[in-house]
Parts: structure tokens; C-alpha cells; sequence
């Protein structure tokens, strides 16, 4: 699916029915249980530390206090070459960490795709590294323009094709990053961790989530 199509799909449906969208691979509206409405690698959370359903932007959402997080397995939740990733976010106590970690794939700061806070600017930051990125080297970010701001919602997407070489990083609609050649993506990572990062309770964020969804 094209990138821009996508996203703007994305954003018009992460409130409405993800799952009638042909190419959704995971979604999670926690509109009534903390369970995803939608997982083709599994729906149901391989561990929940805490976590909570309280207003969200549209219906219910992820309440997490930064002690929180929920773990679903990998595999076919995150697809095997181009996907969007996209979700809803308000942070609450955003930069109460040096990283607080809004989703992440993988347990290690290899082999990964976070998004988590800029330090010490607080834009937001997109981490992508293969799994031959021990020394750095080709571990890529990107940035938004702006902070995050407490208590106000944004909306938060990634779209990623490996076939062009391309990451783009779109918020609230607008593409404000892009990357040529992102470097080698996650294979096969082992987690989808939402609320926090590779770090796990080092990099838990406190705020709402809503909608996560992945598209390939």
C-alpha cells in the first residue's frame, strides 16, 4: 500500500473499524479490555505489569503510570517487509525518564524500532536497527519538529518500505522526518511492546495509548 495513502487511511480509522481494513496485521482500540481486537501473530498480552482502560481520545484507552506496560508476541503481528505503524498518544509525565519508550519491537536495543523521548529536547524519537547493530552503526533516528506536550493527544505514524529504502515519520498527518535508507530493519523481533521500550520499567512511560495499529 502507498505510504502516504496509508497513513492518511490510518488516520482517518484508528477511532472507527481497523479491523474491516484489508492488510491490518494488529490492532488495539482498549475500548473494553486490554487485549488486541485484532493480532494475526495473537491478541491476547504474553504479560501485563499493571496498565488500565480510562477515557480516551475515542472510547477507551491505555492508561499507563510509567510502572506499566503490556507485552504481545512478535511474528506475524509485525510484518515481514513494508508496514505503518500508527497509534494515539497523550503523555502525562513526558521526560520523567532520560527515555520514556511509548512502543517498541525487541529486547535489546538491537534489532529494534522504538519510539521514545528525545533527550533532552523531548521531541519525539524514532529508533530503527537491524540485528547487526551492536556497535551503532547502523542504527538510525529520526525526529519531530516539536516536543510532545503534556496532556495533549497526538497522533503518531511510521511507515517503513524496505523495497525504496525509505522511513517516513508522520505526525498528526504531516510528515515532519524521512530517512533514505533506514539501515538493515528488525527481524523477527522478539516483543511488540506497548508502553514501554527494550528497557522495559527503565523506559515505561506514563499517559494514554489508543488505536495502536500496524498495517502492512
Amino acid at each position: 500500500m502507498h505510504i502516504v495513502f496509508a497513513v492518511i487511511l490510518l488516520l482517518s480509522l484508528c477511532t472507527a473499524a481497523c479491523w474491516a481494513v484489508e492488510g491490518v496485521t494488529f490492532h488495539a482500540s482498549f475500548d473494553r479490555w486490554l487485549v488486541g481486537d485484532i493480532g494475526a501473530g495473537g491478541r491476547t498480552p504474553i504479560k501485563q505489569l499493571g496498565g488500565s482502560l480510562a477515557e480516551g481520545r475515542s472510547g477507551m484507552a491505555l492508561s499507563l503510570d510509567g510502572q506499566s506496560y503490556l507485552e504481545f508476541p512478535a511474528g506475524a503481528n509485525i510484518p515481514d517487509g513494508a508496514f505503518t505503524l500508527c497509534l494515539w498518544f497523550r503523555p502525562t509525565d513526558w521526560g520523567a525518564r532520560t527515555y520514556d519508550n511509548i512502543l517498541g519491537f525487541s529486547d535489546t536495543d538491537r534489532n529494534a524500532l522504538e519510539l521514545e523521548r528525545s533527550h533532552p529536547g523531548g521531541q519525539l524519537r524514532i529508533i530503527i536497527g537491524g540485528p547487526d547493530s551492536a556497535d551503532g552503526s547502523k542504527t538510525r533516528s529520526m525526529f519531530s519538529r516539536q516536543p510532545l506536550q503534556n496532556g495533549e493527544w497526538v497522533h503518531i505514524a511510521v511507515s517503513v518500505d524496505p523495497e525504496t529504502a525509505l522511513c517516513v515519520l508522520y505526525v498528526n498527518g504531516e510528515a515532519v522526518a524521512r530517512l533514505e535508507g533506514p539501515g538493515p530493519l528488525p527481524q523477527n523481533p522478539a516483543s511488540l511492546l506497548v508502553g514501554c521500550g527494550w528497557g522495559r520499567l527503565q523506559r515505561a512511560v506514563s499517559g494514554l495509548i489508543d488505536d495502536v495499529t500496524i498495517l502492512a
